[in-house]
């Protein structure tokens, strides 16, 4: 008897990723033939395992990875400001600007707080202070390690509603408090009391504003998290 494969999966591969996620006839046949090859299927969400059970009879839900940083210390040393913290790639950049009406009103209203962006572009957001990293390995951890709240923002697409939350679960392994859009995985992931989820601006700004003014709730959320 020869042995099958597994296929292993991550995100909503049946969709084009372009504009946020289309509908496409060849990457669905595409995906179809390779499961039905496969002895197994593994998913990284209930939502992706949805997508492949009609081509496979054996689909198991088998969570993303992240390591885990080690000697991490919960609560993190006060500083002068709240330091809310993005981390991510060009093609997601984008979604911050979602929330620039958010992160604009922090800036008019607070001045004890800055947003570190370690990315591959700069980006302002009115008069919110913005400590701009360019993106590497080192530059990563030393943010997830220094900062208080870590931000996902997301559109509610075809592509998103299935994407597991990789930048949520390096938030939550390094005991990061979050605060994310109100799409797929991340609400899922921030059920009992390990995230926040917002729909709106507003609900963006008063998450925001909680976390910032509450040392203790960002300590115990960051533990539940982790």
């Amino acid at each position: 008897h020869t042995r099958k494969p597994v296929f292993d999966f991550d995100d909503p591969v049946i969709y084009s990723s372009r504009k946020g996620g289309r509908r496409s006839l060849t990457r669905k046949l595409r995906f179809a033939a390779m499961l039905r090859h496969c002895d197994v299927a593994l998913a990284a969400s209930e939502h992706l395992a949805q997508i492949a059970r009609p081509y496979c009879r054996d689909v198991r839900i088998v969570p993303m990875p992240i390591d885990m940083p080690q000697g991490l210390p919960f609560d993190r040393p006060a500083k002068s400001k709240t330091e809310l913290v993005w981390i991510g790639s060009s093609s997601t950049q984008p979604y911050l600007e979602l929330i620039r009406p958010a992160l604009s009103r922090l800036g008019e209203q607070r001045d004890d707080v800055r947003l570190r962006l370690v990315a591959h572009q700069p980006m302002e957001f009115g008069a919110l202070e913005v400590d701009f990293r360019q993106w590497s390995p080192t530059q990563q951890d030393a943010a997830l390690e220094q900062c208080h709240i870590g931000l996902c923002p997301m559109p509610d697409t075809l592509w998103t509603k299935g994407k597991c939350p990789y930048k949520v679960l390096q938030y939550m392994a390094w005991a990061l408090p979050w605060v994310g859009s109100a799409v797929g995985e991340n609400l899922i992931t921030a059920e009992q009391a390990r995230g926040r989820c917002a729909f709106n601006n507003d609900q963006w700004f008063a998450q925001l504003v909680e976390l910032i003014n509450d040392p203790a709730l960002r300590c115990d959320m960051g533990k539940r998290g982790h």
